[in-house]
């Protein structure tokens, strides 16, 4: 077992992780840019892909017909951090 204030969690890294792959796959970042960019920027880009994915969602739901297609969206968050 661990020592548990220090460090990160597994839960955050998973997170972390999971974002550094969605913007290097489908934001075209580089890996190091990605890891070794602050927080708030990592969310505000991530906002801005998802974003811009829904709108292409939705451009193709419309051309296909389909507009009353639900909407998948999803609030994005960052990931936890205690600032105390």
């Amino acid at each position: 077992m661990g020592y548990p204030f220090f460090g990160l969690t597994a839960e955050y890294s998973i997170q972390l992780h999971e974002l550094i792959f969605d913007l290097c796959h489908y934001g075209e970042f580089g890996y190091d840019a990605v890891y070794t960019m602050p927080v708030q920027y990592r969310t505000f880009y991530i906002k801005k892909l998802l974003n811009i994915k829904e709108k292409e969602r939705e451009r193709h739901a419309k051309e296909m017909g389909q507009m009353d297609a639900p909407s998948s969206s999803k609030v994005v968050r960052g990931p936890p951090i205690n600032r105390s």
